[in-house]
């Protein structure tokens, strides 16, 4: 019976429970919101669970004549920690607003030399010295090595960023999820360097950061979903109006210390603008955003309502909130809609006001 490395075997096991637990939070936030960037923390997590499972074997089989297994074993570990790690980085991009950069070339560059890097023996090998040992060659390591850097600080500036503009939604817990993505962030972008640093003693160590960080993660998401789409772009106001007229439905400022847009002249300013250009150039869609000198106006049209959102910038995010949540208006109101006789800011059209809140808890 082959002999068993029951510590690291535990770890193993410790953080498979920690992802399932993290994923189904991250699941549910996903059923909540339908937003693109919590999809790609859903991918990411389940690439480091899977990833995860490959350390296993490094546990059970401590035989030098299987060298070659265990190696093909971390090799698929550590690759699927890269694409998790990447398609991580997509969504904290995706939420800042900027999903193509030259950061997400350099990242899917260095994320397939790595995978490549890890199938070439001549890149990495292992050998057995009490315990498995890791050898890289240099070109390797320094490729490893600027992933894991810009990965890493990524990460932790967004988060940074997150707590200096506020959480809205989870004020309380603002240290907390600070301190998770940190110890994650230790964990999972030092998995390589922590096998090298600490080999003789615990080769597993990292396991123990990324578990940890992944439970209080998780914490966090549970008692706030909206957590994983913080945006540090300003959101000014929301407002939702007749398509054809431009009478406001609901009006929602988002910064009540600065000036209130007025709905009435604003919906109608706005919607004339959009129903005049498409007149104008005899096309058959409507104006889908205006630009303005310090923010953006966002329109998107549905069946019986049309939404309004005025932000900062315009990016994939802001954009796919607004098409979901002029959906659940419609949803929620279309009986109402449907009739046409409630106008602006009646006590049925607010009831819509906590849905807006959860959606840009960030903003408030």
């Amino acid at each position: 019976m082959p002999e068993i490395d029951v510590l690291n075997l535990s770890l193993c096991f410790i953080s498979i429970i920690a992802i399932s637990i993290c994923l189904l939070a991250i699941f549910q936030s996903y059923k909540r919101f339908r937003l693109r960037p919590i999809l790609f923390y859903f991918i990411a997590f389940s690439f480091f669970l899977l990833g995860v499972l490959g350390v296993i074997p490094s546990t059970i089989i401590l035989d030098p004549a299987e060298a070659e297994i265990i190696r093909l074993s971390q090799a698929y570990t550590f690759g699927l920690t890269f694409i998790g790690l990447f398609f991580l980085f997509l969504g904290i991009h995706c939420a800042k607003g900027s999903l193509l950069s030259v950061k997400t070339n350099v990242m899917s560059f260095i994320v397939g030399g790595t995978i490549l890097g890890y199938l070439n023996p001549d890149f990495y090998h292992l050998t057995y010295n009490v315990t498995w040992e890791t050898h890289y060659h240099p070109v390797f390591f320094l490729l490893i090595s600027c992933g894991v850097l810009i990965i890493m600080v990524e990460l932790i500036s967004y988060v940074l960023l997150m707590r200096k503009i506020g959480t809205g939604g989870f004020k309380n817990y603002e240290t907390l999820y600070f301190i998770g993505w940190l110890v994650l962030a230790t964990g999972s972008g030092g998995s390589f360097l922590w096998s090298r640093i600490f080999n003789t003693v615990l080769p597993n160590l990292y396991l123990i950061f990324f578990s940890l960080g992944v439970l209080i993660i998780s914490v966090v998401i549970f008692y706030s979903p909206a957590s994983l789409i913080a945006s540090p772009l300003k959101v000014f106001n929301i407002t939702f109006s007749d398509p054809e007229s431009g009478i406001p439905y609901l009006s929602f400022d988002f910064r009540k210390g600065e000036m209130q847009i007025e709905p009435v002249l604003f919906s109608g300013v706005v919607t004339g603008m959009s129903l005049a250009l498409k007149d104008a150039v005899k096309g058959k869609r409507y104006l889908k955003s205006i630009d303005g000198i310090d923010r953006k106006i966002l329109l998107e049209r549905g069946l019986q309502a049309q939404g309004i959102l005025t932000v900062e910038d315009e990016t994939d995010l802001f954009r796919r909130i607004l098409k979901r949540l002029l959906i659940l208006f419609e949803m929620d109101f279309y009986p109402v809609l449907n009739k046409g006789k409630v106008g602006f800011n009646s006590h049925l059209y607010s009831k819509f006001i906590p849905t807006l809140e959860k959606y840009f808890a960030f903003a408030l």
